[in-house]
């Protein structure tokens, strides 16, 4: 399945039209950062850099991003590879896997 029907998919799931208009935000920032790399070959290591990408870019303002939306970020992120993953779209779930390779608890 490509990035955008997975996408897509996730964002049909959430109830909020709120919370559907920022997902679509914040992973189109981990998207464009991974220049359209398969969801499915996403690595630990891949997010690692988006979010020491997220530290140092600065914004519009000149400012970079302020550590809550950098979070909220993060749990848009999170929320997206948990369903990619229970849903079957990815193996194991990138966001979930700790440096050392196994696997967090939920």
């Amino acid at each position: 399945m490509h990035n955008d029907q997975l996408i897509e998919l996730w964002l049909q799931a959430q109830r909020s039209d709120q919370t559907r208009e920022n997902y679509a935000i914040q992973i189109g920032k981990l998207t464009k950062f991974l220049k359209d790399k398969p969801f499915a070959e996403i690595e630990l290591g891949d997010l690692q850099r988006f979010q020491k990408h997220l530290k140092t870019t600065v914004t519009r303002n000149g400012k970079g991003y302020a550590p809550k939306t950098q979070q909220s970020i993060i749990v848009a992120i999170k929320s997206f590879f948990s369903f990619a993953s229970e849903e079957g779209h990815i193996g194991a779930n990138p966001a979930m896997i700790q440096a050392n390779g196994a696997e967090k608890s939920a």
